[in-house]
């Protein structure tokens, strides 16, 4: 936050006293509805005929969340939405500090709650399960909405055994310059390794700490936290030095941690020197010195304090061996970060992040039974994040364990179904089970739970799209687009859509005036050069595919689109070459998969089955290697087992027309005319737009089968298409 942002809000710093609370709470609940528990939400006013500033009616919204409880709740969740807007984000963490001064004891929860319309749903049972296992009893949810003008905060309580609410209120708030602020800011995250040290940091000034925290104002603890969280330093800075001073303890490291992340490290380590010289036995303050001497290229130096930190403050071992991991991940000594986190992961086995970052390393260096057993601790320590559940899931899905990971991300999607990495690999899973119209559907509801988010509806396009539902994903795209202008990969899928469909000037339209926008984004510059190549432009289309080839990124899949061109124009030399580029540079299924069909497009049966074999040895499913292993094997005439691999590629895709076109020419070279009839009508329905298997088809049903009547239909239809064809040639 920069300017007039960080102006300070006028409000009062005051603890919350029970004749306050009263009043606040007295006027609240006469501009809102409250039922009791059991009863369900009754229908807020649309309008609250009084007006407060947004703490104080926070402050209020916790003495009347309480109260729609018989007895006091032991432990209070507020739920963090991943995607909440900041303003949202800073109201959830005031209550917090609210409750928290009405002698509550608060934690954040992550997840996604739906709502139908204004009225709360509830719960689904796998968040209910995630707050009985930390031991909660309520859950509340909090937002601010409404036009500048006309602000309203919403609170509404989750009784969390049961998942219905059993409170919910609505009140018209005024914000203050800062808080209104807040409205159009974004977050800025910071970087992996840095949030790793900030996570180890609150743990080692956390409760135990040798210097305990101060008794402070618990809203101007919660507002300063939400600060920090939002990388708003400067603002975070000043907060929290003006709580805590001297230090050390947890509020002195935010605001020095803070200061120099704000571009101080000067006064961050010269505060923290000072913290040292009145606290030399502190070993959490000597981890705080260690990272802002690493960050200030000292590595000498931090390796020495936290040499002293694990010396002074045994009880801290674990966080100080982990410290020292993360050093080692920083300079790339693989053998001292495994040992360091191995090591801290048993002495705090009920830290979870400790957990999850041993996952990750195991994960990221092929050991998944490992990763999976540390993300299965992680979650037994009380890891309710659905992007732990998500990440298990990926790991036994590696594993091949696809009923274990389908659980896993049914735990994840239900706690927050807004996620598009959770989404599409629960629908990825679906689909390996052979469940192609449940994942479908999985993304289909995320869409519908979701229609303002562009990347989600973009997500249920790929899917259609997949399935030939081209109306569907047409829309979807379109629908994305709209939200957003700046989210060009909706419109180039758009594109793509239109291409399957043969409405290629318009999809050409869509990219050259994306490409007129942002010429640097070669996703865009990729599917033109394919679409030219489908428009029988094939040198317009090389030139524009050569031109995507020098972004690091995305030079493998340029290759493939220039591998396909060169196929399309009878350059099958040209095609081989592109194709063992794409190989060398990434090589998975799909691109072997591309150079077995230029291989055998250049006459080299044998090279092309080694191709596709090692295509299948990084993905065993990939219909796309299955079927050039299939068009291999039918060429150096072992038909019985192209027709194998043929069938094992419909089987990993049904909706694939190139393995329903694969499928029906072999069993018309096996003499099977009836059965080549069948795959290849099925091909039709799901694209009607291929002109060449309608000329076919058309053919074998009158020629070979005499149903010319039959036979009519496709041939007509395939002149149509070849005029059209024509023209845009």
């Amino acid at each position: 936050m920069d300017g007039e942002g960080h102006r300070r809000s006028e409000r009062p710093r005051r603890p919350l006293h029970a004749a306050w609370l009263s009043v606040c709470m007295a006027a609240l609940l006469a501009a809102s509805a409250v039922s009791a528990a059991g009863d369900g939400p009754a229908e807020a006013p649309e309008t609250a005929p009084t007006v407060a500033s947004l703490i104080e009616a926070l402050h209020g919204a916790a003495a009347a969340a309480m109260e729609a409880f018989p007895r006091r709740p032991e432990a209070v969740m507020l739920l963090d939405a991943p995607d909440a807007p900041l303003l949202d984000a800073y109201a959830t963490r005031v209550l917090a500090g609210c409750l928290t001064a009405h002698g509550v004891e608060t934690a954040l929860f992550a997840a996604h709650v739906r709502t139908a319309g204004s009225r709360p749903g509830p719960l689904p049972a796998p968040i209910v399960r995630a707050l009985h296992n930390r031991s909660a009893t309520v859950l509340i949810r909090v937002a601010v909405a409404g036009a500048a003008a006309a602000r309203q905060v919403g609170v509404d309580v989750y009784d969390a055994a049961t998942g219905r609410v059993a409170h919910s209120l609505r009140v018209a708030v005024q914000l203050s310059e800062e808080q209104a602020d807040l409205s159009s800011r974004r977050r800025q995250e910071l970087d992996a390794a840095d949030a790793d040290w900030l996570r180890l940091l609150e743990a080692a000034f956390g409760p135990g700490a040798p210097a305990p925290e101060p008794p402070r104002d618990p809203v101007a603890i919660a507002e300063a936290l939400f600060f920090l969280e939002a990388g708003l330093w400067d603002v975070a800075a000043d907060r929290f030095l003006d709580l805590a001073p001297a230090g050390p303890n947890a509020c002195f490291m935010r605001g020095v941690f803070a200061l120099h992340m704000a571009g101080r490290p000067d006064d961050a380590i010269a505060r923290a020197e000072a913290a040292r010289r009145d606290h030399p036995e502190s070993g959490p303050v000597c981890a705080l010195l260690a990272w802002l001497n690493l960050r200030r290229g000292r590595q000498d130096n931090a390796v020495l304090l936290l040499e002293q930190a694990r010396l002074s403050d045994m009880t801290r071992e674990g966080l100080y061996h982990y410290a020292e991991a993360l050093m080692a991940l920083e300079s790339g000594n693989e053998e001292a970060a495994q040992s360091r986190l191995t090591r801290a992961a048993a002495l705090l086995p009920a830290c979870p992040f400790v957990h999850v970052h041993l996952a990750r390393f195991h994960r990221n260096r092929g050991r998944l039974a490992e990763a999976v057993a540390c993300y299965r601790l992680a979650l037994g320590a009380g890891d309710g994040r659905p992007e732990t559940w998500a990440e298990l899931a990926m790991a036994l899905r590696a594993l091949g364990r696809d009923e274990e990971a389908l659980r896993a991300l049914r735990e994840a999607f239900a706690i927050t179904s807004g996620s598009i990495a959770i989404n599409r690999q629960l629908a990825a899973i679906l689909r390996l089970q052979g469940r192609h119209e449940d994942a479908l559907d999985v993304l289909r509801r995320a869409a519908q739970t979701h229609p303002h988010d562009p990347g989600v509806l973009a997500a249920y396009g790929d899917a259609a799209l997949q399935m030939w539902r081209t109306e569907d994903a047409r829309r979807a795209f379109e629908d994305a687009a709209a939200l957003n202008s700046r989210f060009p990969y909706a419109s180039v899928q758009l594109a793509n859509t239109l291409a399957a469909r043969r409405e290629h000037a318009q999809a050409r339209t869509i990219l050259e005036a994306l490409l007129a926008e942002q010429p640097e984004y070669a996703p865009a510059r990729i599917a033109l050069g394919r679409l030219l190549g489908r428009m029988d432009r094939f040198e317009e289309a090389v030139r524009v595919l050569e031109a995507s080839t020098v972004q690091p990124d995305h030079e493998a899949d340029a290759r493939l689109a220039l591998a396909e061109v060169h196929m399309a124009a009878g350059r099958a030399s040209d095609a081989v070459a592109s194709a063992q580029i794409a190989a060398s540079s990434r090589p998975d299924a799909r691109s072997f998969a591309t150079l077995s069909r230029a291989f055998l497009a250049a006459g080299e049966p044998a090279r092309a089955e080694t191709a596709a074999r090692t295509g299948l040895e990084h993905d065993a499913r990939s219909d796309a290697a299955l079927l050039a292993l299939a068009s291999a094997l039918d060429t150096r005439n072992h038909r019985e087992e192209a027709v194998r691999e043929a069938e094992r590629a419909l089987a990993a895709n049904p909706y694939s027309v190139e393995a329903l076109e694969t499928a029906g020419r072999l069993a018309l070279d096996g003499d099977d005319a009836e059965r080549c009839v069948e795959f290849w009508q099925k091909a039709l329905e799901l694209n009607p737009w291929n002109a060449e298997l309608h000329l076919q088809l058309g053919l074998v049903l009158g020629r070979r089968l005499d149903r010319w009547e039959a036979a009519r239909d496709h041939l007509v239809r395939y002149a149509e298409l070849g005029q059209q064809h024509a023209q845009e040639s």
